[in-house]
């Protein structure tokens, strides 16, 4: 998060010669993005974590605590996303306003820059929610890559080997005849 601190600074100086209509862009198609994301994680949750949701309504304190653990990468990714939704829409509705209020040039210059360092904190806090949310599938994978393994270990345990696919096959016993 620090690295956001480092390139605020130029951000500042850079938002005070970017026009406001411009910057309104940025909001909308950041708006739009985030709209997506959290329908995208809404849907996931739903969808991939069925259980951890029927589990979770209707327990108690601590069985909620251990079923609110799968989820709550995707639900801070969705609280992150809709925290940013609300503010690009409340950025959208106030900068025409404050462009009519405010006469000194000073003043809109400095609140460009403001709104442009605002802007591009929201655009890293949704490229760390992007890569938050792709964690949930790596951590699946991880769990199918142990499991192949697991299976393949025991096979050669037990004296199967693996096809050109890995895929264990068990050989057959000899003695069946």
């Amino acid at each position: 998060m620090y690295w956001f601190f480092i390139f605020a600074p130029v951000l500042f100086w850079l938002g005070r010669s970017i026009p406001g209509e411009e910057q309104v862009k940025v909001l909308d198609s950041l708006l739009q993005i985030s709209g997506i994301i959290f329908g995208v994680m809404g849907a996931w949750i739903a969808i991939i974590y069925p259980k951890a949701l029927k589990n979770y309504f209707g327990k108690t304190l601590v069985e909620k605590l251990d079923t609110s653990i799968q989820i709550d990468s995707l639900m801070k990714t969705m609280k992150i996303s809709s925290t940013i939704v609300i503010l690009c829409l409340v950025g959208r509705f106030s900068f025409p306003i404050a462009k009519a209020l405010i006469c000194s040039d000073q003043v809109k210059t400095h609140l460009r820059s403001i709104c442009y360092v605002m802007t591009g904190f929201m655009i890293y806090l949704q490229i760390l929610t992007v890569f938050q949310a792709l964690k949930p599938m790596s951590d699946i994978q991880d769990e199918v890559d142990k499991e192949v393994l697991e299976s393949k270990a025991d096979a050669v345990i037990q004296g199967a080997a693996p096809d050109e696919n890995n895929i264990i096959v068990r050989e057959k016993n000899a003695n069946s005849d």
